[in-house]
């Protein structure tokens, strides 16, 4: 598992990021799930062996951080970038 440290926060969103050469799939989850751990099936599927997959949490769900003064919506979540 990889982390990335959002710049002037101080809150860390942490992915899975596993190998492969062909053009790189992102898994995002949607607000209200549990995060990434909803994806490993589905990107463990043989047909996407070869692609590079990134499966995201987003702040306050699966392993990212979840910050008590966040509010979660999707502005909030687009402020982050």
């Amino acid at each position: 598992m990889k982390e990335y440290l959002i710049p002037k926060t101080g809150y860390v969103m942490r992915y899975h990021d596993f190998p492969g050469d062909d053009m790189p799939i992102l898994f995002i989850h949607g607000l209200g799930c549990a995060g990434s751990f909803d994806y490993p099936g589905v990107a463990s599927q043989a047909p996407l062996k070869n692609h590079r997959r990134i499966l995201v949490d987003l702040l306050g769900a699966g392993y990212s951080d979840k910050p008590t003064d966040f509010a979660y919506t999707v502005e909030d979540h687009m402020a982050f970038r």
